[in-house]
């Protein structure tokens, strides 16, 4: 039995995200119930245009995120696991601060997109605002904090590209009245500081 874990423990860990997903269903189920809800929206958001189609680079966030994982997950060392409980750390902040402050946002109306109406269902609650950006920002510290410690690595135009790409997301983000300026920062800054924290602990025969 042992050894079945150290042979597939790469995939095993994939579990992680599925059990946090259960979760977030779960607050989302707590918090429709709330009846109080605050509003991170700051008069910078208001000068901001809103352009319907910029929603589908804003759920592009799912593919790029499945992109860092499964780039850490074919590296040779610890990344992969550093970036699995990075995520694993930045979504329970977030849903730890949605149960204590519950958020409440007015989503845009895009069509009658099916699509569109079952991907962002639960978008304007339990700090779903929050949870891409802290996401994104972990896979790509985490790709940064991998370059630096294999310097021959040939990964450096990947993280570049993964770099820009992220710019894109954020302006996509904005544009589609899908996160706030506030949330945001604070999911950026989430994922900075649980990506560097994760990467001090060490880690034993996970090669």
């Amino acid at each position: 039995m042992k050894a079945f874990f150290v042979k597939y423990r790469r995939l095993i860990s994939l579990m992680l995200p599925f059990l946090l997903y259960i979760f977030y269903l779960i607050v989302c189920a707590i918090v429709k119930k709330s009846d109080n809800f605050f509003s991170t929206e700051m008069f910078l958001d208001s000068y901001i245009p809103f352009i319907d189609f910029a929603v589908y680079g804003y759920i592009s966030w799912v593919p790029l995120a499945a992109v860092s994982v499964i780039f850490l997950f074919f590296c040779p060392g610890d990344g992969y696991y550093r970036l699995i409980i990075a995520i694993a750390i930045s979504v329970l902040i977030c849903l730890i601060i949605s149960l204590s402050y519950p958020v409440r946002m007015d989503i845009p109306h895009f069509g009658d997109s099916a699509f569109l109406v079952a991907v962002l269902k639960n978008s304007g609650i339990a700090s779903f605002p929050n949870i891409p950006s802290c996401i994104l920002s972990n896979g790509f510290f985490l790709m940064i904090f991998y370059k630096k410690i294999h310097k021959r690595s040939k990964c450096l135009p990947i993280v570049l590209l993964f770099g820009l790409i992220l710019l894109a997301w954020i302006v996509c983000a904005l544009l589609s009245k899908m996160t706030h300026i506030s949330d945001l920062l604070i999911g950026i800054l989430i994922g900075a500081v649980s990506s560097l924290s994760v990467w001090f602990i060490p880690f034993k025969q996970t090669h």
